[in-house]
């Protein structure tokens, strides 16, 4: 699948097969409705000398997203692994995985999976309870007008 360039990288020593990870744009798409999914912001590294903490991030060791795993599982809510927008503020980004989740629910106040994800990972103000965590709907319409990066040809350039 040509147009999903998200690598998983690894702080880690070991070596791992690289893995293309979807966008979450291009799983609106496939789904054909609006998508949920979340990211993770850990505070700043003050030994990232001056790097983003999130470039450093270890997200398989990140006690808030193994809890968030954990209830998915618990409560049968499917998830994945997934990249964010394909395009951000008019540039193609292509970056490293980070441990962000894809939720198989639909946004809809009327489902109950819905009502009990957001009820989990939200305060009834609409606040999220995890430090860091970014809980985000990506539009169906938001994700159309990026399908112009399905196109085979199209990551041909990078």
């Amino acid at each position: 699948m040509k147009s999903c360039r998200i690598l998983q990288c690894t702080l880690k020593t070991e070596i791992r097969m690289p893995q293309i990870i979807k966008n979450i744009d291009k799983i609106a798409r496939e789904k054909g409705r609006d998508v949920l999914f979340l990211e993770f912001h850990p505070k700043l590294n003050p030994e990232a000398e001056g790097e983003r903490a999130f470039e450093l991030f270890d997200y398989e060791n990140c006690e808030i997203r193994k809890t968030i795993i954990k209830w998915f599982e618990e409560n049968n809510i499917g998830f994945m692994r997934c990249a964010g927008m394909t395009v951000q503020g008019g540039a193609i980004v292509m970056e490293c995985y980070n441990g962000q989740l894809y939720i198989d629910v639909p946004f809809d106040d009327n489902d109950p999976n819905y009502i009990k994800v957001r009820d989990f990972l939200e305060y009834p103000d609409g606040t999220v309870k995890f430090e860091g965590l970014k809980f985000y709907n990506v539009p169906y319409i938001l994700a159309m007008k990026l399908s112009y990066t399905d196109d085979p040809d199209f990551w041909d350039d990078f």
